[in-house]
């Protein structure tokens, strides 16, 4: 399972837990529980989905490199417009 796309997934979701001081709040459990299960492009939405909820802020450019490599905008397109809407509502941290 140490596939290229698979330790992208898990570096993408790592750097969300880092940007949020690895608590994800009201979706702590859902994406720890993904996380645990190796299903990282899971996590990651469902921790982006977290900080909408939240409304955590993140920096535009864990957002656009979420935008880029999350394989969801293609698998399944109607819940990456979801998405999508999720990161344009999300607060851009000050740099």
């Amino acid at each position: 399972m140490n596939t290229p796309d698979h330790i992208a997934e898990m570096r993408l979701y790592e750097r969300i837990l880092d940007e949020l001081d690895r608590d994800l709040g009201s979706g702590d459990v859902s994406a720890g529980s993904a996380a645990d299960a190796g299903e990282f492009d899971v996590a990651a939405w469902l921790a982006i989905e977290a900080a909408y909820h939240d409304r955590r802020s993140l920096s535009r450019s864990l957002m656009d490199q979420f935008r880029a490599e999350h394989p969801l905008r293609v698998e399944d397109p109607d819940l990456w417009q979801i998405v999508l809407e999720w990161l344009d509502a999300i607060p851009v941290k000050a740099t």
